[in-house]
């Protein structure tokens, strides 16, 4: 591909995937992809403000100019989203696009920091930090008389330091104080996950802060927080320790309330005796995990103290926490401990028995989940190789003990690799990995509803309508109470409704329309398509027109039938005759 061939397409938005498919194949393409914004990135004459004139011969070419760089810059984002190591000549080019006034620009620049982000150019990344905190400054203009924002920018900054906090903690430890100011944004940002981040790996970074966290103990991210810093100093978090039991009383934070008195219990037993009475009315709680997590810090409370607590009540605690599976932990995981703690664990029970399905499925979840464990890369690429290598170890569980739920979860893996921004015949491929293996499920849990309930949404994505409403048919005879089954075959049969109707097989159509409509509970929105589609006048006409057209095929094949049944009839009486006249 030519550099004019590039920027003809680069013009077009729809068109700049091609762009990117050949710069993940082909150093040359990617070369003049970089060059064409190393260009720009030294001449500022595209960051223009909105209130600057220009005549429309000007105005013209701007645009066209900017639609080329936007684009670009675009299809740099979409290279690193697949594989992050390929962006990294151009990161210091894109780094100065971040203090254009222009929001596109510096949106799309802070877009491309998101995907460039990995262990190897994290250094490089960092020098970026200054400007990424000058982007988060919300803010709302007009252009002519149409209300906007920076929005983009602001929200994509948030993601590049956020990766950057999980990498490189230290690298912010400036960045703090100033972090703290956005915390309580209306945006649906990522701060308060950030200083999280940071809280896990180095609580030490955030104790110029507590007393601000202390104030927010209504949020989750802020009572990990306080946990971690915790571990380094305990006495500055005395003013949590009272907010914190009294959430022991909310069903929202009880669960992680609970873990974090723990981690206070072992560094100062005396702070957090005031909680044990909550925390032994919630071994009889309904969630397992609150029951779980009060139970390990009364265990650790008497481990501090071992006059504090009875023995019968201490037998109780060691029959509810002995009693977790490290798979179920790995699934649910633990608010605070990272997934580094869990992939020991993980790891050190398959070498101690490699052929325990538990410590398979177990390892193989935590590589599953975890991007790409010690290599610090957040890429498509890295994340689907962690993805395939988790699910050889679910396997390699299935193999030795096949069950339902190892084949389900299985099936679940596939179809959560499909989400990742990859090539269609890979999607497709994972989609009936994904098939197989929840048809597997079912055929150990013939009444199992939700990987049938799997098979038939995928058969359908894949465009295997018929089979897809068959196994939704079968579904819905078997449980017609379950909202989501019901719900979900009137959407397919409204779906079908709108295939047919485009292939202009209007009867069937609204034969599909009214079987929608006998089904009672449906979503709201499934609703108003099926009442706005039986009461479309343009659809009745159509079929009305086609049943008239039917009736006239129907008239003239029966009248064309009789007529040479009579020819035949004749014949054959005359044969009758002839031949056998007694």
């Amino acid at each position: 591909m030519n550099k004019p061939e590039m920027i003809k397409l680069l013009y077009d938005y729809d068109t700049r995937k091609e762009v990117v498919k050949a710069a993940i194949e082909d150093e040359t393409v990617r070369e003049l992809l970089f060059s064409l914004v190393e260009e720009r990135s030294k001449d500022k004459s595209l960051d223009i403000s909105y209130d600057e004139y220009f005549r429309e011969p000007e105005l013209k070419r701007i645009e066209r100019e900017l639609d080329i760089l936007l684009n670009s810059m675009d299809a740099i984002s979409g290279l690193g989203e697949w594989d992050s190591q390929l962006v990294q000549p151009i990161v210091p080019s894109i780094i100065s696009f971040l203090d254009y006034e222009y929001d596109a620009i510096n949106e799309n620049a802070a877009d491309i920091i998101v995907h460039a982000v990995n262990k190897d150019n994290v250094e490089l990344i960092s020098r970026a930090i200054p400007k990424l905190l000058n982007l988060l400054d919300y803010h709302e203009y007009s252009i002519e008389g149409q209300e906007t924002s920076n929005h983009g920018s602001v929200v994509n900054a948030e993601r590049a330091l956020y990766f950057i906090s999980f990498l490189r903690p230290e690298s912010l430890e400036g960045a703090v104080p100033v972090l703290i100011k956005y915390i309580d944004s209306n945006l649906p940002g990522t701060i308060s996950d950030m200083l999280k981040n940071i809280s896990e790996q180095n609580g030490n970074l955030l104790i110029p802060i507590i007393s601000d966290i202390i104030e927010r103990v209504d949020k989750k991210e802020h009572i990990s927080i306080i946990g971690n810093v915790a571990k380094y100093d305990v006495e500055i978090i005395k003013p949590a320790v009272k907010p914190l039991i009294e959430q022991l009383d909310n069903t929202e934070f009880q669960e992680l309330s609970a873990y974090v008195l723990g981690i206070i219990a072992k560094k100062k037993v005396e702070l957090v005796q005031p909680a044990m009475p909550k925390l032994i009315d919630l071994l009889s709680s309904d969630n397992e995990w609150v029951k779980i997590n009060a139970a390990r810090s009364l265990r650790i409370i008497s481990q501090q103290n071992d006059n504090l607590i009875d023995k019968s009540t201490l037998k109780r605690l060691d029959d509810i926490i002995y009693g977790v599976n490290l798979f179920d932990e790995i699934v649910h995981s633990s608010p605070i401990e990272n997934e580094f703690a869990y992939y020991d664990l993980a790891l050190s029970a398959v070498n101690s028995n490699p052929n325990d399905p538990e410590a398979l499925k177990a390892l193989g979840e935590v590589i599953f989940k975890t991007y790409n464990l010690y290599q610090f890369d957040f890429s498509t690429k890295s994340n689907l190789r962690s993805q395939e290598k988790g699910i050889e170890y679910f396997l390699k569980s299935a193999e030795i003990r096949p069950t339902y739920e190892t084949y389900q979860h299985i099936g679940r893996a596939y179809e959560f690799c499909t989400m990742g921004n990859i090539e269609e015949k890979k999607r497709q491929d994972y989609r009936m990995k994904c098939i197989y293996y929840h048809t597997k499920a079912s055929e150990l849990n013939p009444n199992d509803i939700y990987s049938n309930e799997r098979i038939s949404t995928l058969n359908h994505v894949l465009g295997n309508y018929e089979e897809a409403i068959s196994l939704r048919e079968d579904l819905y005879k078997k449980a017609p109470d379950d909202h989501d089954v019901s719900c979900r075959l009137a959407s397919f049969y409204v779906e079908a409704a709108k295939r047919l109707n485009e292939e202009k097989k209007y009867h069937d159509a609204y034969n599909f329309l009214l079987k929608a409509k006998n089904i009672e509970d449906i979503y709201s929105d499934t609703r108003d398509e099926l009442d706005q589609m039986l009461g479309d006048e343009n659809l009745r006409a159509k079929l009305r027109s086609q049943i008239n057209d039917l009736k006239k095929k129907n008239d003239a094949l029966t009248k064309d039938a009789t007529k040479k049944f009579r020819e035949v009839g004749d014949v054959a009486y005359s044969e009758c005759i002839t031949n056998l006249h007694d």
